[in-house]
């Protein structure tokens, strides 16, 4: 998948639906020495976070929707991209 190889492009995973099990007493684990946090956020909250992130990595000059070309709707796409990763992690 050569999507995976852009330079200066970077994927963020967070995986703690997968290893949760891990850590909630099934195994002993020492949170004190982990650092650890369950975050979690509404979709307004994230878009909001995407955004502040967009244009602090861009100085100012891009927020989510310019991320998109003419014709499709970051709105659409956003609640797309929410769907999918609540799916996801069921």
């Amino acid at each position: 998948m050569e999507r995976l190889e852009i330079p200066g492009f970077s994927w963020v995973l967070f995986l703690w639906s997968n290893v949760k099990d891990h850590f909630s007493g099934k195994y002993a684990v020492r949170l004190d020495k982990i650092a650890n946090a369950n975050i979690t956020w509404n979709d307004d909250n994230l878009r909001e976070m995407i955004d502040e992130r967009m244009k602090f990595y861009s100085s100012e000059r891009l927020s989510f929707k310019d991320l998109f070309q003419e014709g499709i709707d970051p709105n659409v796409t956003f609640k797309e991209l929410v769907r999918l990763s609540i799916n996801f992690a069921a």
